[in-house]
């Protein structure tokens, strides 16, 4: 019982720590307001969840402007293309030096992975959970 809580708040911690990381990129990097630099990181730490138990209907914009609605998923059992792709590093959300927080996930249409940038995401749909 020890160990559970412990592992709990150490996660709980490092979610704390990741939203408030991106949450101040938002604001200080690209000037967003607090409130809204809070939403977006809370929207996107939402919408990796949801990619890791399932499929779901990303809305974003792409680095050249134009938007992008795509599905997508982080969980094995959806795509056969996705369950026999051998990928070697790591999914889910990034920071490079320059604390640029990008979001890859397995683009369904495409058969392919695919990333944005947190402070492009304009919304998420779920659109089934597997687990």
């Amino acid at each position: 019982m020890i160990k559970k809580k412990s592992k709990q708040a150490s996660t709980a911690k490092e979610l704390s720590s990741t939203l408030m990381q991106m949450a101040n990129w938002l604001r200080y990097k690209k000037g967003w307001n607090p409130d809204a630099a809070t939403r977006q990181a809370w929207l996107c730490q939402h919408a990796l969840e949801k990619l890791g138990k399932g499929m779901v209907m990303l809305d974003y914009n792409k680095q050249d402007g134009s938007r992008r609605i795509a599905r997508g998923t982080l969980c094995k059992g959806i795509s056969e293309a996705y369950d026999r792709y051998e990928y070697k590093g790591k999914s889910g959300v990034k920071k490079t030096d320059e604390g640029y927080f990008t979001f890859c996930y397995w683009d369904l249409d495409e058969e392919g992975f695919r990333s944005f940038n947190a402070a492009r995401l304009n919304d998420y749909l779920t659109l089934n959970v597997e687990h």
